[in-house]
């Protein structure tokens, strides 16, 4: 026994474990995940020097852990899931220098019990605290010095807010606030970040600045990745993805949206070459169960999936993606799954004029059963967007079916748009674009051509002349 390197007893009915344990000492893995009758731990299971996976996971009726489990020098895997903190305290975790993953959902965790020394766990790659009864005030502001942190799972907790120094977390990939009905804002985040959950969150504010300046932030890092050659370990982790939900469908000024699977976009003329396009933000409005669908799981699956086609002469599939569902919340519908793709990753061979038309087609799953996809678009991510729209690069003030091709237009008429910002500035995005349509037509007349000899705009004049326009005068002349 003593070269021992597994020990499973799971869902047995012991009460305890023999103090003797302890000369298991080559053991690697111990789980006991549901035992239910399991009351205590012995002091001695901190002898074992090698134990690498711990999983104490719904032992209901655990009252006791050991108080030195930080001397557990390799346990890299803690399952601690649904501990009842009124039998159990999650003692100081200072000491476990190798651990990775620390797994701790649906326990009743209060006020505290989150120790601060958690900084201390520098070598933490997963952090799952959902549905922990967290209240504002709980996460301790520590927990930003996880220096090593990819994932941090908060779902269907309590707090308004989280802590601002979140956005330290150099190396944080996944965070997910799922179900986090009283979070009403979120702080600037990480350039590292690529998946971002925040679906079933009423009170957020989802058309604040800071949160899409985030993620395009997130999105620019994606692409310096792609240009140095450095590759995520995970493909879900190759692109941005954001999962909010989709009550309200997708945004009308989405330059390319249409009802069902599947959208097509039509690729501006040279866009391999043009560095003004960064890339696509891809949308998906998932609905409930398809009924009319006879597509089944066999392994009972529940994802969301994505496939990205060019089009021209021939087909080319450029890429597809599976996401997976967080447990414990794949049953909400409407969601809206945005996935921010950067050209950088199409590959070479695509990089032509022959490849004008990209198509997305999308599908879905819930416990092996299709999932309806409601409607999907596809929406250009230009640099000046950003630039020009103090940071809300997903939310543009003109219709995006007026800023396609708009360098090439010569004529546009917005009047009675009264809630469009129009020329309010030269600097507003419309005066930009309006801008580029003149630089264009200057070519046009340096080159013999002379299609048109002006730039006209019918807007509504309730506001008179712009305040910025140099000289002008009341009356005609």
């Amino acid at each position: 026994m003593e070269n021992l390197r597994e020990l499973h007893l799971n869902k047995t009915a012991i009460k305890e474990l023999p103090s003797s344990i302890k000369y298991l000492n080559r053991l690697e893995v111990l789980n006991l995940y549901g035992c239910k009758n399991l009351v205590t731990l012995p002091e001695s299971i901190c002898n074992l020097c090698f134990l690498e996976v711990l999983d104490v996971s719904d032992c209901s009726k655990l009252h006791k852990l050991p108080q030195n489990l930080g001397r557990l020098k390799s346990l890299t895997i803690f399952y601690a899931c649904g501990l009842n903190s009124t039998c159990c305290q999650l003692l100081s975790l200072s000491g476990l220098c190798s651990l990775k993953k620390l797994i701790l959902p649906w326990s009743k965790l209060m006020q505290g019990v989150i120790l601060s020394d958690v900084c201390c766990l520098y070598s933490l790659e997963v952090l799952d605290l959902s549905f922990c009864y967290i209240d504002e005030g709980g996460i301790p502001t520590e927990i930003c010095h996880l220096s090593s942190l990819q994932e941090l799972l908060l779902i269907g907790n309590r707090f308004r807010s989280i802590p601002a120094g979140i956005i330290q977390l150099s190396m944080l990939r996944h965070l997910n606030l799922g179900h986090c009905e009283e979070l009403q804002q979120i702080p600037a985040l990480p350039s590292s970040l690529r998946v971002l959950d925040v679906h079933k969150c009423p009170r957020l504010e989802t058309s604040s600045g800071l949160l899409w300046s985030s993620l395009f932030n997130c999105f620019k890092s994606v692409i310096q990745d792609f240009e140095c050659k450095i590759y995520p370990k995970e493909k879900r982790f190759a692109q941005v993805s954001l999962i909010i939900s989709g009550s309200s469908g997708i945004p009308k000024w989405i330059s390319h949206h249409k009802k069902g699977a599947k959208v097509v976009a039509k690729l501006p003329q040279n866009w391999y070459k043009n560095n003004d396009l960064l890339g696509f933000v891809l949308y998906s409005v998932y609905g409930p169960l398809d009924d009319e669908s006879e597509e089944r799981l066999e392994n009972h699956g529940s994802y969301f999936k994505y496939g990205l086609t060019l089009r021209g002469h021939e087909i080319s599939l450029v890429d597809e993606q599976q996401f997976n569902h967080s447990w414990g919340c794949c049953d909400v519908v409407p969601k809206m799954w945005m996935i921010y793709y950067p050209k950088a990753e199409i590959v070479k061979k695509c990089h032509s004029n022959k490849w004008r038309q990209l198509t997305a087609s999308f599908c879905g799953f819930l416990r092996g059963k299709a999932i309806k996809v409601e409607e999907c678009g596809i929406h250009f991510i230009y640099a000046h967007d950003h630039e020009q729209n103090h940071g809300k690069a997903m939310i543009p003030t003109i219709c995006r079916e007026c800023q396609e091709d708009m360098q090439s237009r010569r004529y546009l008429d917005v009047h009675s748009c009264t809630c469009l910002e129009t020329l309010s500035s030269p600097s507003s995005q419309l005066g930009f674009s309006l801008f580029k349509c003149f630089k264009s037509m200057i070519e046009e007349f340096e080159c013999g051509s002379y299609w048109d000899k002006a730039i006209r705009v019918a807007i509504s004049g309730n506001n008179g002349i712009p305040e910025w326009i140099s000289q002008q005068k009341k009356d005609l002349k």
